[in-house]
């Protein structure tokens, strides 16, 4: 019997599952000055997103999102760090 916690998971072929769990992104940001867009790497999939403004959840009522782009509603204030954690297609 082993002493590790560490299994390595078996080697397959891309399915669903994989192709899910490698779509999964977390962009990190410092908007310059009062800027009120941030543009991500990759296309949102709506509703799988997740806005932190200095570490703080932000409420979905606090930005929009459209594709690629989070509009913020209020300005940032160009010395917090925004991340971005989300879901994305993935062709």
């Amino acid at each position: 019997m082993s002493d590790s916690f560490i299994r390595s998971l078996p080697q397959q072929a891309e399915t669903p599952n994989v192709r899910a769990l490698a779509s999964f992104r977390r962009d990190v940001m410092t908007p310059v000055g009062s800027q009120t867009v941030l543009t991500l790497a990759g296309t949102v999939i709506s509703g799988t997103e997740q806005v932190f403004q200095a570490g703080a959840l932000l409420s979905p009522s606090a930005y929009t999102v459209t594709g690629s782009t989070i509009t913020l509603g209020t300005p940032a204030n160009g010395t917090d760090e925004y991340q971005v954690h989300y879901h994305f297609v993935n062709r």
